[in-house]
């Protein structure tokens, strides 16, 4: 056998190795990122696995720097480079949507095999098969007239109007495909947001810090991780520690500098209430009756929305 057939036939086993390879991480988004040097965190690969089994609501309650942009990024890289999709992400504010788009480039950045982008700007990445990214601001003008988005991320959702949210969700009409990931920070018990990690609807993520405040002034490690996943679950959350929250010295600091509420809410991932409010969000939601509504299927969603979108 020549030299050029030996090297033909090593350029053969290369390229089917990693065609594998390819096919391998187009099935299992774990290994996609594992082969772009990323380890994903435990509550990061549950939802994957989730995305994967079918879930198409997912809620996640995350901290501050919990790894959230591996959702708001990562995720819309691997879908947009596997199949032909669109995807929308929707942030609060002008600025945090271009972060959206800058760090889903360096996600593709990583990947010496992702395709080479037809057009991108700082708001949009288009790919030649076809799979579309657009991140939008939520007061965008450009709310409707997408149709069949394969995914829906709204990013900080805590801070993004309900308007938004009720003129997205028609995009779900016939679309039996589209996932919506809203991931944010809490903000108080109000909003669509506040509603959402109440619904049934949802797969109901938590990742917060591994510390609690002990009686007013002292932060002090929580409960043991398997203990407090076993307590969420009976409450419908699926509840990680954030590895990335090991100092408690910089939780203890927070406390000092801006309080309980504050730390209880941008590193516990509770929904607080102002230390001023006269009636608590729980009393309205009890006097009114807020909380014997029971929420809505989908097929009556799209046929009310329907008539209040389209009509």
């Amino acid at each position: 056998m020549g030299l050029e057939n030996l090297i033909s036939s090593e350029e053969i086993k290369k390229a089917a190795i990693l065609m594998l390879n390819d096919l391998e991480q187009s099935l299992d988004p774990r290994a996609y990122f594992e082969a772009l040097g990323i380890a994903p965190y435990e509550w990061q690969v549950f939802v994957l696995e989730q995305i994967q089994r079918g879930e198409r609501f997912i809620h996640i309650t995350g901290a501050r720097q919990s790894g959230k942009t591996f959702i708001t990024a990562g995720i819309p890289a691997h879908v947009s480079k596997n199949e032909k999709a669109l995807t929308l992400i929707y942030a609060p504010s002008e600025e945090q949507a271009g972060f959206g788009i800058s760090y889903l480039k360096e996600y593709i950045a990583r990947d010496e095999a992702y395709p080479k982008l037809k057009l991108e700007s700082k708001d949009h990445i288009e790919l030649p098969n076809g799979s579309f990214i657009k991140s939008n601001t939520s007061s965008a003008k450009t709310k409707r007239g997408r149709s069949k988005p394969r995914l829906i991320i709204f990013d900080e959702a805590a801070l993004i109007e309900d308007e938004l949210y009720a003129t997205i969700t028609p995009m779900l009409v016939h679309n039996p495909h589209c996932v919506i990931i809203a991931i944010s920070t809490p903000y108080g018990k109000k909003g669509w947001f506040y509603g959402a990690r109440k619904s049934d609807r949802w797969l109901k993520v938590e990742v917060r810090a591994p510390f609690e405040i002990q009686g007013t002034s002292l932060i002090v490690p929580a409960i043991p991780e398997k203990e407090y996943k076993a307590k969420m679950i009976k409450e419908g959350v699926h509840a990680f520690y954030s590895p990335r929250h090991d100092d408690i010295k910089l939780i203890q600091t927070a406390l000092i500098e801006h309080g309980s509420l504050w730390v209880r809410q941008e590193h516990f991932c509770e929904f607080v209430e102002p230390e001023d409010q006269a009636f608590s969000y729980d009393d309205i939601d009890a006097a009114f009756g807020f909380n014997d509504v029971k929420p809505l299927k989908l097929g009556e969603i799209a046929e009310i929305e329907s008539e209040v979108v389209f009509s």
